[in-house]
């Protein structure tokens, strides 16, 4: 069987890769396939699609700038690491990634030059060969690492300027979402763990006890949802970490992630179902069954929802009319 990574989006088209080391570009308006690529090595990030390069790193260290137009590189760097996580990035500014040898890398997303790297010894312990994503301020560069340490760094110049570290959870201490949300309060979630509400210079804010999670925490219409290891999606207060509402879907559920259409929320998870809830009352609208893993979240496009299974194929989702109300699935692209 062949796997595929999260889906990501440049607002126009799709973009995803395999574990086999094919990448694929769908332009959504037309739900056809634009180009597909072979890379040296499995995709098992999620790409970054950013002015009109995407971006995408491989299990063999290789990483990757095309052209969004036709999939052709411009420039790709090696490393001896494998990358993991998400990928991040600032237009003109720099591309960063982590890899599993310890090191942050930032590249000049232009040209492939090396700007910075980070390291950072890690103790000998499993993780779950991920980071979160890197995300920018104005000035500073918050990363994050497989021992439970969330960093600051000078944009410029990678240097250090805080650190914070978090105790270990019972199997995995894995920083695996991180955010930045109206240049104030820094969010980090554990995997094994908790959510964390920090200032930008490092001072803990608050803490949500979440019992860990893979999936991304989602800022709509003011609100943080958390999907948490405990079943429940959440909407927390941003600034205080309380909370606002709580679904419980009464079954286990592994989170993937999560996504906002209209005054829906749309939560997705590995066992291939996705809950439909109301994002004021945290009420169950509906549930469907695509019947393989969604791995990442869905993501919106001019109203349209697109989510891509594990095992490759590609939904696409609309609104129904407002006396029906729900959401239907109006196309699918088998990628097999």
């Amino acid at each position: 069987m062949v796997e595929y990574s999260n889906l990501s989006t440049d607002g126009k088209n799709l973009y995803f890769g395999t574990k086999k080391g094919r990448f694929f570009s769908v332009e959504a308006l037309t739900e056809k396939v634009r180009w597909k690529k072979r890379l040296e090595g499995g995709v098992d990030t999620e790409p970054l699609a950013m002015g009109d390069l995407v971006y995408v790193g491989t299990s063999k260290g290789h990483f990757y700038a095309l052209s969004k137009g036709d999939g052709k590189e411009v420039w790709h760097v090696e490393i001896p690491g494998e990358v993991v996580g998400r990928i991040g990035g600032q237009d003109n500014e720099a591309v960063l990634f982590g890899a599993n040898d310890g090191v942050v890398y930032a590249f000049d997303p232009r040209t492939g030059d090396q700007r910075f790297k980070y390291r950072r010894d890690l103790p000998e312990r499993m993780t779950i060969h991920g980071f979160a994503q890197p995300v920018f301020t104005k000035t500073f560069i918050f990363t994050a690492f497989g021992d439970g340490s969330v960093i600051a760094l000078y944009k410029n110049s990678g240097q250090e300027v805080w650190s914070k570290n978090f105790p270990s959870g019972k199997r995995f201490s894995d920083i695996v979402s991180l955010m930045v949300i109206a240049d104030e309060i820094i969010v980090a979630g554990q995997f094994d763990g908790t959510l964390y509400g920090l200032t930008l210079d490092g001072a803990l804010r608050w803490s949500y006890p979440m019992g860990g999670s893979a999936g991304q925490p989602f800022v709509f219409q003011g609100q943080l949802i958390v999907p948490s290891a405990n079943n429940v999606l959440a909407s927390l207060d941003y600034k205080t970490g309380m909370e606002n509402w709580v679904y419980d879907p009464r079954r286990l559920v592994r989170w993937s992630g999560v996504a906002g259409i209209n005054q829906y929320l749309l939560g997705t998870t590995f066992e291939g179902l996705m809950f439909i809830v109301d994002s004021k009352s945290g009420q169950l609208q509906w549930t469907y069954d695509f019947g393989s893993s969604i791995q990442g979240p869905p993501l919106v496009i001019d109203q349209k929802v697109w989510l891509l299974t594990r095992e490759g194929k590609l939904f696409g989702l609309t609104p129904r009319q407002k006396e029906r109300g729900d959401l239907k699935v109006v196309s699918s692209v088998s990628l097999y």
